[in-house]
């Protein structure tokens, strides 16, 4: 449905995320105990991750941008993709 990139999340206040569709689009074509995940980075994109992973307080601002990007979406979880070492 959807590869966000890494830095999208590394922003204090972070609140878009373009996905390609919505959650409900993409969980109505499947039966309903179908979990719907976001991926996150991908083949070549490791600035973010490598930004995220810097101290304690950016990993902390990763962690909640993604939580709060799942509770939003109405996404089940993510796929964390980081092709280290980057």
């Amino acid at each position: 449905m959807a590869f966000m990139h890494s830095s999208a999340f590394n922003v204090p206040g972070a609140t878009e995320w373009p996905l390609f569709s919505t959650v409900e689009e993409v969980r109505s074509k499947f039966v309903p105990s179908t979990a719907v995940m976001i991926a996150i980075g991908g083949w070549g994109d490791t600035e973010g991750f490598s930004k995220a992973a810097a101290t304690h307080s950016s990993r902390e601002l990763f962690a909640q941008n993604v939580r709060e990007m799942i509770d939003k979406t109405g996404a089940d979880g993510v796929d964390i993709d980081w092709e280290y070492p980057g």
